[in-house]
């Protein structure tokens, strides 16, 4: 969804996944682009590509980005260093990352936040707490 809306605002997007998912992902931009009346210019800037957290390769396939939006992406610890060096590898000296993550397990995405700080400059510019939910969004930008 994310990737949609800023492929609808004008922006060429790579939106990724992992393998297994990329059918599935791929299907579903089909899907709404075949039922949408700027369908065929939305999909001219959208792309799919694998990309495995922690993959140098397939990394420097996608190539680095002006943007990175990462929504909920914090759902297994075993893989926030992955991220953070995909992120890192994703990145130029001007990139924006926008980081949105519902709080499941705090002291676990606390955590998170600490690593991302030692690689980025951190800011939560968002947080909402409603109906038991705890939504936050953070930029992170590369440290120069």
């Amino acid at each position: 969804v994310l990737g949609l809306a800023a492929a609808a605002v004008g922006a060429t997007v790579c939106m990724t996944d992992l393998p297994h998912v990329l059918d599935q992902l791929r299907g579903n931009l089909q899907l709404y682009c075949s039922s949408n009346p700027l369908g065929e210019d939305l999909q001219s800037r959208c792309s799919v590509e694998q990309l495995t957290w922690g993959s140098e390769s397939e990394a420097a396939h996608v190539g680095k980005a002006d943007l990175i939006l990462c929504s909920d992406c914090l759902y297994k610890e075993e893989v926030h260093r992955a991220l953070l060096e995909t992120l890192q590898a994703l990145s130029h000296h001007d990139t924006l990352i926008v980081l949105s993550f519902e709080i499941r397990r705090a002291p676990i995405e606390a955590n998170f936040i600490q690593q991302a700080g030692e690689r980025f400059e951190v800011e939560r510019f968002f947080q909402s707490m409603r109906d038991d939910h705890d939504v936050q969004l953070y930029y992170l930008r590369p440290r120069r």
